[in-house]
């Protein structure tokens, strides 16, 4: 991805519902959220999940894992077995979950 944000940075990277990034925007979003996750002290070969619906969000972790080295695993609960609702603020706590609250702050300014 920073390949395509250098040569084609005004190019339509992703959309998602009826918003569009383009890849100077998307590698961007994607840097920042990296930057956080390795501030919660999470380090190259450490491996995290989350519970998340498909979403803009589910897209960045992915590739700010990848740009961390860090070791990222999705986890693909249908929300009403979720037994809560990360986006009401009530995520359910499972043992070696990455929840949004260690990374919210970097989510938000997203």
């Amino acid at each position: 991805m920073p390949e395509h944000a250098r040569y084609r940075p005004d190019l339509p990277a992703l959309k998602v519902s009826a918003s569009e990034c383009t890849f100077a925007q998307l590698n961007a979003q994607v840097n920042r959220l990296a930057n956080a996750m390795l501030a919660t002290g999470i380090a190259k070969g450490d491996k995290v999940s989350t519970l998340m619906t498909n979403r803009l969000e589910l897209v960045l972790m992915y590739w700010a894992a990848a740009k961390t080295g860090i070791v990222f695993g999705f986890v693909g609960v249908p929300h009403e077995r979720r037994g809560g609702n990360p986006e009401a603020g009530n995520p359910r706590q499972l043992p070696g979950v990455l929840t949004a609250c260690c990374i919210a702050p970097a989510l938000i300014a997203l």
